[in-house]
């Protein structure tokens, strides 16, 4: 990248009005995380080409990556109007506007609606003609693009491992262009590995469709390197969504939705093409870093007051969300708020900090820090009492990560499907109190755990037992999976008049 830095920006003083050298020197700061230059070579290119598509969207993924979700969402919708068919772009907002707050949920289905309209509008590849064998060994598809040191592989990788290999064979599409040892460590649990790099949608389509895959499982929906246009295709008999987005992804090509009771109450509406599979043990399991460190004692008995804290992604951190996290500062005045994460720019960090500041909240109580001097950067959660949520897309690895840490999740339960995995985890582990379903009593809970010292001992002591018998449990949930799994097989497999039954 340094390279390419120096030889765009050699490109950009000899060819002053060329847009493309300035874009793509936006681009090669971007790779890095080198926000400001990015976001000032992309609006050069901008001035000397605003109807160049590439840039617009770029420039919202560097705006994204910033924090600044409104000003994103703004050059996403800017590239459609000039590219429709845009399909980066048109992903990009939909993953935008799931983290909107205030966005009615029918509209954001319909949105997602719209994106399979025009994006997955193609030719089946045709009839299946897979061995209809009921009870037979089951050929099961992943596709995705986080088979890699990414937060996917740590719900992921438990599954491959503890799959029965009497009961399935797997089959693992990665679009991953870098491989590292996590996807060498992923490729060799797998039966068979594909890469897909530099194939084509309908390419890859066709690769699974000759591997006879039974049961296909996107694994990142509307998130970056998806390869939702290759489900359009419909290479697989059956096809499923699972783990890497909280949202439908609008194709009628696509089956099932693994979720569960908790995250989609049956009576509620589901917003879905999909049909809701409900897990009786949630929808997913985790392993935990390996290097995790111990336990600490709760900081609270060493400072004298609590600490609230949060290791979320800065685009996660919403206006709605600062309002939230600032009303639970007020009501616990002399509590502290540390915010860690690795994407923290000078600039995102100083929107949080000063949006805090804005809603009463003083500067001396916040503390935002984008790197680590420990070893592993779960050491952060040594120095937090309670860990806050995010909505409307609420955490998951952030959340399970804090409490394999002993640091107990107030959770925010939403109305959509993305703002209630912290509550299923919540409910895994035993401590439904700790959900809340409005801010007066997310605020009334964090008011109350904060000043009882005694039951933020006990639950730092005993949390990462819990998780052991429950969500970290892979076989207990991997066999679930797999009668699903043959659930969706079997029903296939029923003759077309017994199939409405």
């Amino acid at each position: 990248h340094a390279e390419a830095q120096r030889l765009f920006s050699d490109l950009t003083l000899r060819f002053p009005h060329n847009a493309k050298a300035f874009l793509y020197l936006g681009r090669a700061f971007f790779e890095v995380g080198n926000l400001e230059p990015a976001k000032e070579n992309l609006l050069r290119a901008l001035e000397l080409n605003p109807l160049d598509a590439f840039a617009r969207c770029s420039l919202g993924h560097v705006l994204l990556e910033a924090g600044q979700t409104s000003e994103a969402k703004q050059w996403f919708q800017a590239t459609l109007e000039i590219d429709p068919t845009n399909h980066a772009a048109h992903t990009s907002l939909l993953f935008v506007m799931s983290s909107d707050w205030e966005l009615d949920p029918q509209q954001l289905f319909e949105e997602h609606v719209k994106w399979a309209d025009i994006h997955g509008a193609v030719e089946p590849l045709g009839s299946h003609t897979n061995d209809r064998a009921p009870n037979r060994r089951l050929r099961i598809g992943y596709v995705s693009p986080d088979l890699r040191n990414h937060a996917l592989a740590k719900f992921f990788r438990p599954v491959l491992e503890a799959h029965d290999h009497k009961l399935v064979e797997t089959f693992c599409y990665a679009e991953v262009p870098s491989p590292d040892e996590m996807t060498k460590i992923l490729q060799g649990l797998s039966s068979h590995w594909r890469s897909t790099v530099g194939l084509s949608d309908h390419q890859v389509a066709l690769q699974i469709k000759a591997d006879e895959i039974d049961i296909l499982v996107d694994l990142a929906g509307h998130t970056a390197g998806n390869r939702l246009r290759t489900f359009a295709f419909r290479p697989a008999p059956i096809q499923v969504t699972w783990l890497g987005y909280p949202n439908t992804t609008g194709l009628k090509a696509i089956d099932y939705r693994l979720s569960c009771e908790t995250q989609s109450p049956i009576d509620e509406p589901d917003y879905h093409t999909e049909q809701i599979v409900r897990m009786k043990f949630g929808s997913s399991c985790f392993a935990i870093n390996t290097d995790a460190p111990p336990v600490a004692p709760s900081p609270i008995v060493a400072q004298g007051y609590p600490t609230f804290g949060a290791l979320h992604r800065p685009d996660k951190i919403s206006p709605q969300v600062r309002g939230l996290w600032a009303e639970v500062l007020q009501a616990v005045p002399d509590s502290s708020l540390l915010l860690f994460h690795t994407r923290f720019s000078d600039q995102s960090a100083e929107l949080v900090r000063s949006d805090l500041m804005r809603l009463g909240i003083a500067e001396k109580r916040i503390e935002i820090r984008n790197r680590t001097d420990a070893a592993s950067y779960l050491s952060t959660y040594h120095e937090i009492d309670i860990a806050l949520d995010v909505t409307p897309w609420a955490g998951s690895t952030t959340t399970l990560e804090a409490l394999w840490m002993g640091v107990p999740v107030i959770a925010y339960f939403g109305k959509r499907r993305s703002a209630r995995s912290t509550a299923v985890i919540m409910n895994q582990v035993s401590l439904p109190e700790l959900i809340a379903t409005d801010i007066p009593e997310y605020v009334r809970i964090a008011t109350s755990l904060s000043s009882d010292v005694s039951r933020l001992q006990a639950i730092r002591a005993n949390l990462r037992e819990r998780m052991k018998m429950t969500v970290c449990n892979a076989d207990r949930f991997t066999r679930e999976l797999e009668r699903e799994y043959q659930s969706m097989w079997q029903h296939w497999c029923l003759p077309p008049s017994k199939k409405s039954a």
